[in-house]
């Protein structure tokens, strides 16, 4: 049997071996996109979204782009001179990084500009145009480099086990394990704020039937019902059970604080929305309540789940009102 070093290996093993990263890349972009965009809030999927966020995020849109700008090997002592620009082991994996952390920013600020905005949707995808046009352009530059001096991975290395890379190839790999981790471990619980429930009140103008926030009833009474559309956005990422009641409340303002003196509920309702489902209800409601008078404050309370014994605007999870004056019945 006859063997062969890394320079004499077949032409379709050196072929494969030096665009099987690329390949590997664009099937992990393709999965964290699917994982990102498809997939909904989920437990099971919970630590595959972590590590498959993390690499579609920190790493892969800065791999694509340092292949693309050094598509040759370092020098070895199989290749002792290098004809195209290119970087060692340690400079490629700092640049994967580096570029993939200025290559987010740069794609949510072009969003800003376009129809699309900035949404979770839009940025997983333009980071995966980013990928996509790095990849690309990796192996058309890849493939003008001679055989012999094209990036590969260190399969030959790799056959020999762990044990057989250079300490400092296992330094770096260690290095991007543990930023990958801690990373997803942070794109797993988003920061306050990012995770909100949308709670408004609309009208219909009358016109068109366009619904405006704009134009509220000023006067409730016994026997005319007065409409009022209550809208719920669900940005919580997950599926959420709503509840919404509604008070007739008179406020007095005493040593210069506002506080309940007088109330009643008008009635309450129930509503589940799956993430990012929006709910536009119309509610018609009268002065039937043991509440009347002037300027009196009309509120919405929402809760997630079943509201508490005695709703009032502190426990409520979001809250809006108008104020009115009631007739009594």
């Amino acid at each position: 049997m006859v063997s062969r070093s890394l320079g004499e290996q077949a032409p379709e093993a050196s072929a494969a071996a030096a665009f099987l990263d690329l390949a590997v890349a664009a099937v992990l972009a393709v999965v964290g996109l699917g994982l990102g965009v498809a997939v909904g809030p989920s437990a099971l999927l919970a630590p595959i979204t972590v590590v498959f966020g993390a690499l579609y995020v920190l790493v892969l849109p800065g791999y694509a782009l340092t292949a693309a700008l050094f598509p040759a090997r370092s020098p070895s002592p199989e290749t002792l001179r290098v004809n195209h620009p290119t970087v060692s082991a340690a400079e490629r994996a700092v640049l994967a990084v580096g570029l993939s952390l200025m290559a987010t920013p740069l794609v949510v600020l072009g969003l800003n500009f376009t129809e699309f905005g900035i949404t979770r949707v839009s940025v997983l995808v333009g980071l995966f145009a980013v990928v996509a046009v790095g990849l690309v352009a990796a192996a058309v530059r890849r493939a003008r480099v001679p055989p012999r001096e094209r990036f590969r991975l260190p399969l030959d290395r790799l056959s020999g086990g762990v044990g057989s890379l250079p300490k400092t190839h296992l330094l770096i790999a260690v290095f991007l394990l543990a930023s990958a981790g801690f990373a997803g471990a942070t794109l797993a619980e988003p920061q306050n704020g990012e995770r909100y429930t949308e709670l408004y009140l609309l009208t219909d103008n009358g016109e068109n039937g366009t619904l405006v926030a704009d134009q509220f009833p000023s006067q409730l009474s016994p026997t005319e019902p007065r409409s009022i559309y209550v809208g719920i956005g669900n940005q919580e990422e997950r599926t959420v059970e709503y509840s919404v009641v509604t008070e007739l409340q008179r406020i007095e303002t005493v040593d210069g604080e506002r506080r309940v003196a007088a109330e009643s509920e008008l009635e309450r309702f129930s509503t589940t929305l799956q993430a990012g489902q929006t709910f536009r209800g119309q509610r018609k409601l009268t002065s039937r309540s043991s509440v009347t008078g002037e300027r009196l404050r009309l509120i919405f309370l929402l809760y997630r789940g079943s509201p508490p014994e005695n709703p009032t605007e502190e426990n409520a999870y979001r809250s809006t009102h108008i104020w009115v004056n009631a007739t009594a019945p």
